[in-house]
């Protein structure tokens, strides 16, 4: 990259009642090497001393956006994307952290890139129940290039560790308003089919991963995968293989809801699709019911971890 050319950078970060992650969160980007950037922080009708804080900043690159009623996540990124005056765009969460060099690393990559090259991302390191895990892990092998196929099958790149061309943005459309879930995943797959993505296996960003930030409500989740595998649904369609992973995973769905013969009737489908044990086993749970079958499964669980516990 020209030394003297440095693009502006707008990061955007949606918040909602995270007071003390936040800050965290906004200093690790304020805290940046890479000095041409401007964070735009949308609060999204927080209730604790979110508000008090951030009309505290003086720091001239903070913008901010007030909702006085909750939106949700997509609809507080797109009023930052609305907001952004930057060539090239990031996002954080307010539960993340980036290693100072994020930014300057992600910029030098674009700018050397080939033109079809509208997405960068890196790795992020996540601590769960004890251990470490990646996003995406180490199996992933096709990792950058045209990704529309590998993430209609699983999205494995996490919004933090992203940044992206404003005129690929422009191409692709905002965020899809209608996904109470998973709305980075579907954006990712509308980015994929307007350019290209590269990946950078640097971890650069790290999350915090609380409890209280994971969604766990199962209706919404449905919603979403219903909505995304309408939307794709003539791409999802053309691989028997990525149609029956979104038959199971809409049954999926259906079953945690306990509504077993919608459930069944999805599994089937992948099954027809896609024989496997995996999606016959699934049908087998619907006639069980989830507490049987969730039982079974705890039982296997408990034997497992006790013969692995032994020494020989």
């Amino acid at each position: 990259m020209d030394k003297k050319y440095r693009p502006l950078v707008s990061v955007i970060l949606p918040t909602r009642n995270r007071f003390k992650l936040l800050k965290k969160s906004l200093d690790s980007v304020l805290n940046q090497t890479y000095p041409n950037l401007e964070v735009i922080v949308i609060d999204d009708a927080s209730e604790d001393k979110t508000r008090s804080y951030l009309k505290a900043m003086t720091d001239p690159r903070v913008k901010l956006i007030w909702c006085e009623i909750r939106q949700g996540p997509a609809i507080a990124r797109n009023m930052g994307l609305r907001k952004a005056q930057g060539e090239l765009i990031a996002f954080n969460d307010d539960d993340d952290l980036w290693l100072k060099d994020k930014l300057k690393i992600q910029v030098n990559a674009l700018m050397k890139a080939e033109k079809k090259v509208g997405v960068v991302y890196v790795r992020i390191k996540r601590k769960r129940k004890g251990h470490e895990e990646f996003i995406p892990d180490r199996k992933k092998r096709k990792n950058e290039g045209r990704l529309t196929k590998a993430l209609l099958k699983e999205n494995f790149i996490g919004l933090p560790a992203v940044m992206v061309k404003r005129e690929f943005v422009k191409k692709a459309g905002f965020f899809d308003e209608k996904m109470p879930r998973n709305e980075d995943w579907e954006w990712f797959v509308r980015l994929s089919q307007v350019g290209h993505f590269l990946y950078l296996p640097q971890v650069l960003v790290e999350s915090l991963l609380l409890p209280s930030g994971i969604t766990k409500n199962q209706s919404l989740l449905l919603q979403a995968n219903k909505h995304f595998y309408q939307k794709h649904q003539e791409k999802i369609e053309k691989n028997k293989k990525i149609a029956a992973l979104w038959q199971f995973r809409l049954g999926d769905a259906y079953y945690h809801l306990n509504k077993m013969k919608r459930a069944r009737s999805h599994f089937f489908q992948a099954f027809r699709k896609k024989p496997t044990f995996k999606y016959f086993r699934a049908m087998v749970k619907t006639l069980l019911g989830k507490r049987v079958s969730e039982g079974i499964i705890s039982v296997k669980i408990k034997i497992k971890e006790s013969f692995g516990g032994r020494k020989n």
